[in-house]
């Protein structure tokens, strides 16, 4: 719909400087595409762990073609100017336009957007309650829902005092956190269940 406004002359020249600055911007989304190791969470759940397995790589490698895609014309539509918004798909929808009857479609990104953040939460809030009732040993998660919806919400309000310090800390600290919990950690537990299950074979 909007790839007439594309010009792919703007990705050229690809990777004039190197690929160090490549690297360099493959942190951030490093970070959010990390986030999927907490699927692992549901695993002890599913009734068929390698359709579950397999569903999950399918998503996943989906995912990452869709958010290519989203850079790709970005950058064709925006040029440099695309690493400057904050949010390069809402401004895509200023320029969708349908036969000329269906444009303005931001409210629609905007909705979608909101639907899946509230999905993403939910889903998230339930790997941290039933995490921390598997920590303390809880034979129910049920009495700790409240108190860590409560801690979340304080903490949604004042972790960041605004947008700005949201974005420095997601740029220089995020990261750090993110790939310990989400890889270095996953990998660890990983190294000690194969360990600990040579030794009980042997």
């Amino acid at each position: 719909i909007v790839l007439g406004e594309a010009d792919f002359k703007r990705l050229l020249p690809v990777m004039a400087n190197g690929v160090k600055p490549v690297l360099a911007g493959s942190t951030i989304p490093l970070d959010w595409i990390s986030q999927v190791a907490f699927l692992a969470i549901f695993m002890p759940y599913v009734n068929d762990y390698k359709k579950c397995r397999s569903a999950g790589f399918k998503a996943v490698f989906t995912l990452c073609i869709i958010l290519t895609a989203n850079v790709i014309i970005s950058f064709a539509i925006f040029g440099q100017v695309s690493a400057f918004h904050s949010f390069p798909t809402y401004y895509l929808s200023f320029y969708i336009s349908v036969r000329g009857f269906f444009e303005r479609m931001e409210a629609v990104i905007v909705m979608i957007w909101i639907s899946t953040i509230v999905i993403k939460i939910a889903i998230w809030y339930y790997a941290a309650v039933l995490s921390t009732a598997q920590l303390l040993e809880l034979q129910d998660y049920r009495p700790i829902v409240l108190p860590l919806g409560i801690i979340t919400a304080v903490l949604s309000i004042t972790n960041f005092n605004n947008y700005v310090e949201m974005v420095d800390y997601i740029a220089n600290v995020d990261l750090l956190f993110s790939l310990t919990y989400n890889f270095f950690i996953p990998i660890a537990l990983l190294l000690i269940a194969v360990i600990l299950n040579k030794g009980e074979k042997s």
